[in-house]
């Protein structure tokens, strides 16, 4: 396959330890790595995905042993161990990313994806899930900040999408109430006028965040951020926003938790490509693995399926070989 970093999804993870013990696959990733170690590869440890499996290992939650077996992998995938110090190369979630895209530093988020990768290390060295009752208020203040995160996003969709198409008011019936306000709003996603609405608001995100004037970015820069991670823009837009207009019950989205088809996990498939788009504009050659036909379809379309593989075809390519 030739010199590539390989960035794994959430649910990749979850699948190549469903129905496995622990001793099965850490002697697969041995070999992974004794196999591939000549080709100078490496595989890239995720915080967004780190946030996504830790969300799950509550108490209470019925994912709570799978996911903790998939953190477990993508630490010893993504890392080289010895003497109970661990080497990595991490990608971080959105905010640190942007971050040291636009100003190449670290970021107010910086203490919080060392700190995840720390908390994902010490529980992949514990003795088990069992365990993990040792680490319940770190692991709370994990599934805090993902649902703050996401509330963030929700606040600023109602009072600055909304707003601005529905005279100044966060109405989510809108599209149902009012025609002509729905037709122009597909019409914006057609045309990818609201991607750009889309891409400024993450930019003012950033800025806001960094304490840094937004007009100290340039016109070409905003082009080329938009130009950088058109398909994480395009997920986003398609796969939720979209959604304002197709969606049966509004609840449904601005209270994510009420939905039974987890529409809001769009969010964080569109975090995943965002990053694996990062790695690659930065000129390190990366593939995003991934079962999601819905993923790697949108990586298709954009012509871009250099920068994603299946799960079944990185498993066959990668693991049975090794």
């Amino acid at each position: 396959m030739g010199k590539y970093n390989f960035l794994l999804d959430t649910n990749a993870y979850r699948d190549l330890v469903y129905g496995r013990n622990s001793l099965e696959f850490q002697k697969e990733i041995r070999s992974i790595k004794l196999s591939h170690q000549t080709t100078d590869s490496r595989f890239i440890f995720s915080s967004i995905v780190c946030i996504e499996l830790i969300n799950h290992l509550s108490e209470t939650d019925p994912a709570k042993t799978e996911c903790f077996k998939a953190l477990n992998y993508q630490v010893n995938l993504c890392s080289t161990i010895k003497n109970q110090r661990a080497r990595k190369t991490l990608v971080p979630e959105f905010n640190e990313l942007l971050s040291l895209y636009f100003f190449k530093k670290n970021s107010t988020h910086f203490n919080l994806n060392n700190n995840l990768y720390k908390l994902a290390f010490e529980i992949s060295s514990s003795n088990g899930y069992n365990d993990l009752k040792t680490f319940k208020d770190r692991i709370n203040e994990v599934i805090q900040y993902k649902n703050s995160e996401l509330e963030n996003i929700i606040f600023n969709i109602e009072n600055y999408l909304l707003k601005g198409i529905s005279n100044k008011q966060n109405n989510w019936e809108i599209f149902r109430t009012n025609q002509t306000l729905k037709d122009e709003f597909i019409d914006l996603i057609e045309r990818e006028k609201l991607h750009k609405l889309y891409a400024l608001a993450l930019v003012k995100l950033t800025f806001d965040k960094e304490k840094i004037n937004l007009a100290d970015l340039t016109e070409n820069q905003f082009k080329q951020f938009n130009s950088d991670f058109k398909l994480s823009i395009d997920f986003f837009i398609k796969e939720i926003l979209k959604k304002l207009v197709d969606i049966n019950k509004m609840e449904y989205f601005f209270l994510p938790d009420t939905d039974p088809n987890n529409r809001w996990n769009s969010f964080y498939d569109s975090q995943i490509i965002m990053a694996c788009e990062f790695e690659n504009n930065k000129g390190r050659k990366t593939k995003l693995v991934t079962s999601d036909h819905k993923i790697l379809n949108h990586f298709k379309n954009h012509k871009r399926e250099d920068w994603c593989i299946s799960l079944d075809d990185f498993s066959k390519q990668l693991i049975k070989e090794s």
